[in-house]
């Protein structure tokens, strides 16, 4: 069974919010800042996942988000970075931190 947008949509705000809470709870202990990161990351796929299947109507009537309708796995390789660099790449948790603020 489908999702309807609706429901795509709240899953996403309820993920949104749910990453807001990992940040605000990390304290600097390495053990719960990666768990804290693998938490925060899957929520966004499942953002990604939820945002690439809205429809067209809904994607369009908001050209100030910049949705990605390119599906192709070569789209997805170009941006995704090695799971092992990504505390380098991220710089730590303080930019993710003052992004979901």
């Amino acid at each position: 069974m489908s999702r309807d947008p609706a429901q795509r949509i709240a899953g996403v705000l309820e993920a949104v919010e749910r990453c807001r809470r990992y940040v605000a709870a990390l304290d600097g202990d390495a053990d719960l800042l990666e768990m804290a990161e693998d938490a925060i990351e899957r929520n966004l796929q499942i953002i990604g996942e939820a945002v690439n299947r809205l429809p067209a109507e809904i994607t369009g009537a908001h050209p100030e988000i910049a949705f990605s309708r390119d599906p192709s796995p070569a789209a997805r390789r170009s941006t995704a970075r090695p799971r092992r660099n990504r505390l380098n790449s991220w710089g730590g948790s303080a930019p993710i931190r003052s992004q979901l603020k």
